[in-house]
């Protein structure tokens, strides 16, 4: 399982919303160091760690665990173009969404 991969989007969610390791933790009623290890992905944390993080940054345990959990189906596009958007920031990920529903509402409405 890719834990690093679920503490790099850990630590990026964090800091793209403006918050320290000391507030995350203070939020999931962990300590500092334990969050830590668990965004350079040396230490996993339990399910309800990884709830309450996921609660904490205003996201789904869906989107921290997506390279551990294998989806069915999956196809190499979809992983390319997550990998893609995880690598924006947050403002840039909001202009690519805002973008992708236009797009879709002009497709819809032209067919």
């Amino acid at each position: 399982m890719d834990y690093k991969a679920m503490g790099a989007r850990i630590k990026k969610l964090r800091k793209d919303q403006g918050l320290t390791q000391e507030k995350l933790a203070e939020l999931v009623d962990i300590s500092p160091g334990f969050l830590s290890t668990i965004e350079a992905g040396t230490k996993p944390g339990g399910f309800d760690t990884y709830v309450r993080i996921a609660n904490a940054l205003n996201t789904t345990l869906d989107y921290l665990s997506q390279d551990i959990i294998t989806k069915s189906g999956e196809n190499h596009d979809h992983q390319e173009l997550i990998k893609y958007f995880d690598s924006l920031s947050y403002k840039q990920q909001r202009y690519v969404l805002d973008f992708i529903k236009k797009f879709c509402d002009f497709t819809n409405a032209n067919d």
